[in-house]
């Protein structure tokens, strides 16, 4: 919490939530389910089994939840990110060394007028038996995956808040009571920013959103501080090609 406050501005500060943060009651859930788990393979399948109980024994995936441990240990649902959070909460409250993993396979990305939106998968790894193995609450555990990047917390809580934004953007109405759900996704990219400002995805999303509102020049700002931050990134240019191309002549 220190270190995101020492990154985040002031006015953003109160937006914070820490995504794996977990309370008194899911740690001694924790506890309990692992207590006659003597090694770290066997207490990772216990907190499994415990989260899986949490929906009477059915995962109940839901992309579009992204959601805090707290709250998908409350509401029974959530996407992959919210799941993940939870495990890592519950595994770290038990001694269990879990970490984020940013999965390689084909990507989901939306096309909207040609503007494309970067969404990947976030799921758990462990050290177990001498390697590392992927925690996966997908509806399709079964995909194969061709690698997956081990990435710290900080980077973690940065995708929590840019699958936060991509939602506020293309999932909320805009008669919202409270907010202007377009002026919120671009707040939540710009805390993600905040938070690693060399995280090109968000710089990509957010990109896409000034496009989406005639913001041409800044869009094309924030493509091209994304590609010099990540040059392979294939949407980041492809959004720039079709800025420039809709920017006319100059």
């Amino acid at each position: 919490r220190a270190e995101l406050e020492a990154r985040v501005s002031t006015q953003m500060r109160d937006e914070i939530v820490i995504p794996f943060e977990i309370d008194d009651e899911i740690r001694q859930l924790a506890r309990d389910v692992t207590r006659s788990a003597p090694t770290d393979g066997e207490k990772v399948r216990a907190i499994v089994d415990a989260i899986t109980s949490l929906a009477g024994f059915s995962i109940s995936y839901d992309w579009l939840s992204n959601k805090t441990a707290k709250e998908v240990f409350r509401e029974g649902k959530g996407n992959c990110l919210a799941y993940t959070n939870l495990f890592v909460g519950m595994a770290r409250a038990v001694g269990v060394e879990a970490v984020y993993a940013d999965v390689k396979f084909t990507e989901r990305v939306t096309r909207e007028a040609e503007i494309i939106v970067k969404s990947t998968h976030i799921t758990a790894a462990v050290s177990v038996g001498g390697g590392s193995t992927l925690i996966d609450f997908t509806s399709n555990p079964e995909r194969k995956y061709t690698a997956f990047e081990v990435i710290d917390d900080l980077e973690a809580i940065a995708n929590f808040y840019n699958n936060q934004g991509f939602l506020y953007g293309y999932f909320t109405e805009s008669d919202n009571a409270g907010f202007d759900p377009q002026e919120k996704e671009m707040e939540m990219y710009r805390l993600a920013l905040e938070i690693l400002p060399n995280f090109a995805k968000s710089r990509n999303n957010l990109g896409v959103a000034l496009r989406r509102r005639g913001r041409i020049d800044e869009a094309i700002e924030q493509y091209r501080l994304a590609l010099e931050q990540d040059p392979r990134y294939v949407e980041a240019r492809s959004n720039l090609g079709t800025a420039y191309y809709n920017q006319g002549p100059t």
